[in-house]
């Protein structure tokens, strides 16, 4: 845990399946102007998300991805504690309703079981994209 040590989490969330913690910089919030605790800065939020997403606890889900989302920014999920994810799950973090341009949330270390199922699901290649890509390429 050598490179964690600047870094703490706060839970965010709770129930018999998963666990959904806001992690940022351990700073003192009395001195940064700050959002959830943690100082507001240029990064977008960080959620660890550690075990399973169902349609009993993608509400929950939706709501703390919307609380942590900071001046129209976006919110990166890591992903690789997610032991199980239904379509619910998948709703609540791709919101595939939204055109591709408007989804505020990112994903951070896609596990091989979630890459395939978002490939089974034809979602895979609509992962947001970074905001440089809907730039056109010019060819060499």
């Amino acid at each position: 845990m050598s490179g964690d040590t600047d870094m703490s989490e706060r839970l965010l969330y709770a129930d018999r399946l998963v666990r959904i913690s806001l992690r940022g910089p351990a700073r003192d919030p009395r001195k940064t102007p700050h959002h959830l605790g943690f100082p507001l800065g240029t990064a977008d939020p960080l959620l660890a998300v550690v075990g399973e997403i169902d349609v009993s606890n993608c509400e929950a889900l939706s709501r703390v991805l919307a609380g942590c989302r900071v001046a129209g920014g976006h919110v990166t999920v890591d992903t690789s504690r997610i032991t199980f994810i239904d379509l619910a799950g998948l709703r609540a973090l791709l919101m595939p309703a939204l055109p591709a341009s408007q989804r505020w949330v990112r994903l951070r270390n896609v596990t091989p079981y979630q890459q395939r199922l978002l490939r089974l699901i034809g979602w895979f290649y609509e992962l947001n994209p970074e905001p440089d890509s809907a730039t056109p390429q010019t060819a060499p």
